[in-house]
């Protein structure tokens, strides 16, 4: 009876050795397919002032007499903007004027951007003529979007050209148009 025991319990093992080898070959048995994705990079620009409320700039009366009258500054707005440009290609933002500037004056502009985000052209003059460079080498880039703190600054400044053609109670509304274009 032992040997017959010993038959029985081998041919057990044996048997639940080949169940387990058996459900581990189905359980492995897997399938496989694959598929294609492409991948396009397109050109972007786009362009914004963080916040495009009125700037008002006036004349100020000099502490002295005989000094020269001078105009405001204000530097409160920033422009933002994302570029994404083809090999080698870069972009830049130029401004221009929707009318002369009163006269007796000129609307100066200095466009300071951040880092890696373009090149400032410094202190310009703004005029309705034509639009003036104010940043170029203008990369892929994204100035981020924050109100206040992303992009470039934006530092105006009213300049009194001739103070015998300044007329008192005059002045007027002047759009400032931005224009993000590619850099030929």
């Amino acid at each position: 009876f032992t040997g017959r025991y010993k038959m029985t319990k081998k041919i057990i093992a044996l048997s639940v050795a080949f169940l387990f080898a058996g459900l581990g070959v189905l359980l492995a048995a897997t399938s496989a397919d694959t598929h294609d994705v492409t991948v396009s990079i397109l050109e972007v620009a786009l362009l914004g002032v963080d916040d495009n409320s009125t700037i008002t700039l006036t004349t100020v009366a000099p502490g002295t007499a005989g000094d020269d009258v001078t105009g405001q500054t204000n530097s409160a707005k920033y422009l933002h903007y994302t570029c994404l440009n083809a090999t080698s290609a870069e972009r830049l933002i130029d401004a221009q004027l929707s009318a002369a500037a009163p006269a007796g004056t000129a609307l100066l502009l200095t466009a300071t951007p951040a880092g890696g985000e373009g090149t400032g052209a410094g202190q310009v003059t703004l005029d309705n003529a034509s639009a003036t460079n104010i940043i170029t080498a203008i990369g892929s880039v994204a100035t981020g979007s924050t109100v206040g703190t992303d992009g470039a600054n934006l530092a105006y400044a009213l300049s009194i050209t001739d103070v015998a053609s300044l007329v008192v109670g005059g002045g007027s509304t002047i759009t400032v148009t931005f224009t993000l274009q590619e850099d030929v």
